[in-house]
């Protein structure tokens, strides 16, 4: 007898549920229960069930013999494909991703193709399998297995193109297939198996076929809100469709989307497109019509449920609850940083709630997608569909050099922002000069080999060392790292929770996230906070902690990284203790770690394991982190680095209210402007989509 029907009549995985009286009628049917299970004898006392044969049991109904049947053959098919593929010797693994997506075909479904799946394998897999079925390396289905593979990578990891050169394409096949020769022959293989789209789009490129289906599926729901477009008391744009750039364009956003199926509302920074999201949800309820409010993170929705008062929603969450399934036409669909949507994203959206108005609200100048295209960017050039511009910037206050110096980088006018830098009213004081404020001494910048600038101090450094409007210290590399210890002592949680965030482009290198984390965790450990002096504790004062006297290195669950008094940020989200991916804190002492409440009090989460596991020193932060965040007082590491262009010096400069610090030489800064954002260099296909006339694929 075979083990999986020994699985069956004694209740075991995957038939744990399988009644036992109904498994007693199996097992009374003798040695031929097999040949019944798997369908090849069609009659078995007296009778059929469709295309299932059934078992006459007294009191079992026909239905449940045959699900249990069903659910053998599936069982069956799927342990005989894991038994062929172990035994040609794949790995475990492998041959479990493999047996999953063959499902009820059997191993008989990799016969014609044995790299059918090879889509969602990882290339050592993909080489596994061809090393264990015999398949020689020039066998044109292992080709197209490559450019299978090498589409997929580009679309989940590449640059953010979804069009690509056929130069391209065969550049990465090399590696894998062994030389050009080889590549053409996978490229020319995967065109004729239909795994290739072609695409006009900036000069002709070739696309995955899931890929061109999604832009393709955009562009048409696209198209068919153009053919709906409401009348409309805005003014027309250059191609006749309503626009608007008026001072009262959160009015005109407003009456935009209630009338329109989709409209797009874009700004910089700071121009209330978030306050926008609270004049909708007043004016929708007027009507009696609902509103969703999306964002791409947890901590982004959370901020919106804040600003707004109306519940919020991940992107994420929203497309796998119930709700999308209970959408009415009359329902209105809102994306907060929809400028940071990819294609895959926006197309499960449309999926979703394609029937009910969208509007598309972000900045396609601060942050691009992290995955593969650009929407909303798309869409807004291709100048088919009403569109509001937000021009007035709320977040600082009129006449703030920061605002000056940030429109300046958005626009990529190099000389007025190092103008900025450099002018009289905005000098760089010198590092001895910072620390004033009750920083420690300018040792250590020298030792780099970098000197500070020698500027006085200006009115933009103040008596207790918060930095206030714009200032400019120039170092380079490790020399960076002193100023921004300073800074981070003057505007220390200790008395300013909350308040203040150092920035850095890049990750890695002398003046990234982790060297500055590293620096600023040994300082921390060499302070050795005592408990009470890490930040507001009101309501978790009596935590039943120890005396921080008695311990000179104390970290949190003794994790060397999470000194008691260090910043945190929450890497992913945590449910069950209310944290989001992104929420920052402080290690309040050995067990807990406080956070701060959106009433501006503190709240106390102990570090169980799961929330360990999910914190990282926030000394410093990537400026993607801080995207949909903002400081009193900030201070942004510019080091030379090909990431660092004009869009992501734009966004971190956004993120200071009163004050902004920055550090880095004025070359690396002014590289950093004119480098015009990557979201523009792109070659996607959806505006060439949405433009031309028709929709063929």
């Amino acid at each position: 007898m075979h083990a999986l029907t020994q699985d069956l009549l004694e209740g075991r995985p995957p038939f744990h549920r399988v009644p036992s009286s109904l498994r007693e009628a199996l097992r009374s049917f003798g040695e031929g229960i097999e040949c019944f299970l798997l369908g090849t004898e069609k009659t078995v006392n007296g009778g059929t069930h469709g295309d299932v044969a059934v078992l006459d049991a007294p009191g079992i109904e026909p239905e449940r013999i045959a699900k249990v049947v069903a659910l053998y053959q599936t069982a069956h098919a799927r342990r005989t494909t894991l038994e062929r593929l172990t035994t040609c010797g794949l790995d475990a693994a492998t041959a479990e991703i493999l047996a999953d997506v063959a499902g009820n075909h059997g191993p008989g479904w990799f016969d014609k193709d044995p790299f059918v799946v090879a889509g969602t394998l990882g290339w050592s897999a993909i080489a596994r399998l061809r090393t264990s079925l015999g398949i020689p390396t020039d066998d044109p289905r292992f080709g197209a297995a490559a450019v299978a593979f090498v589409l997929r990578m580009k679309d989940e990891n590449g640059d953010g193109d979804t069009v690509f050169l056929y130069d391209d394409l065969v550049e990465e096949l090399v590696p894998l297939l062994g030389g050009p020769e080889q590549a053409h022959t996978a490229l020319e293989q995967a065109w004729a198996d239909g795994r290739l789209s072609w695409s006009d789009a900036h000069g002709g490129g070739y696309q995955s076929i899931a890929m061109a289906a999604m832009e393709e599926a955009i562009a048409e729901w696209v198209q068919r809100g153009v053919a709906h477009l409401a009348p409309t008391h805005l003014p027309p744009a250059a191609n006749g469709h309503p626009a608007s750039s008026s001072p009262d364009a959160q009015k005109a956003a407003v009456e935009t989307i209630l009338r329109q199926r989709i409209t797009i509302v874009h700004g910089s920074a700071g121009t209330g497109k978030t306050t926008l999201l609270g004049k909708l949800v007043q004016a929708a309820a007027h009507t009696k019509r609902r509103v969703f409010l999306l964002a791409l993170a947890a901590k982004a929705a959370r901020r919106i449920e804040e600003s707004t008062g109306h519940e919020a929603s991940t992107l994420e969450r929203f497309l796998l609850s119930s709700a999308k399934a209970r959408l009415r036409s009359s329902d209105i669909v809102v994306v907060d940083e929809a400028g940071m949507l990819c294609v895959a994203d926006l197309y499960r959206l449309v999926r979703a709630a394609g029937g009910c108005s969208i509007a598309l609200v972000g900045d396609p100048i601060q942050l691009p997608p992290i995955q593969s295209g650009r929407p909303f960017l798309d869409m807004l050039l291709s100048r088919r569909l009403p569109t509001v511009h937000l021009r007035q910037v709320h977040r600082q206050a009129a006449g703030n050099p920061i605002l000056d110096f940030a429109l300046a980088v958005r626009e990529g006018d190099v000389e007025k922002a190092m103008g900025l830098l450099a002018s009289p009213l905005l000098v760089s004081p010198s590092h001895h000069a910072l620390t004033e404020g009750g920083g420690e001494s300018g040792a250590g910048a020298g030792d780099a080999g970098e000197e500070s600038s020698e500027h006085p101090v200006s009115a933009s450094d103040t008596s207790d060392g918060l930095i206030q409007g714009l200032v400019h210290i120039e170092a380079k590399g490790a020399a960076m790292l002193p100023h921004l210890a300073v800074f981070h002592t003057n505007h220390s949680p200790t008395s300013h929770f909350g308040s203040s965030q150092i920035l850095a482009g890049v990750k890695d290198g002398p003046n990234g996230v982790h060297a500055i984390n590293r620096l600023l965790c040994e300082r921390t450990h060499a302070m050795s906070p005592s408990v009470g002096d890490v930040g507001p504790a009101e309501g978790v004062e009596s935590l039943g902690t120890t005396n921080a006297a008695t311990s000179v290195a104390r970290t949190l669950r003794g994790c060397v990284d999470l000194p008691v008094g260090a910043p945190v940020v929450v890497m992913r989200n945590l449910p069950d203790h209310a944290l989001d991916n992104g929420t920052l804190g402080t290690v309040f002492d050995t067990e807990w770690v406080v956070f701060p409440s959106a009433d501006g009090s503190a709240r106390a989460v102990e570090a169980t394991p799961d929330v360990l596991a999910a914190l990282m020193p926030a000394y410093a932060l990537t400026i993607h982190k801080a995207q949909g965040s903002q400081w009193r007082h900030v201070a942004l590491a510019v080091g030379r680095s090909r990431l660092l262009d004009r869009s992501l010096l734009y966004t971190a400069a956004t993120r200071a209210m009163e004050g902004l610090l920055i550090v880095g030489t004025k070359a690396d800064i002014a590289a950093a402007i004119a480098a015009p954002p990557r979201v523009l260099g792109l070659r996607t296909s959806l505006r060439h989509r949405i433009e031309r006339t028709g929709t063929t694929s």
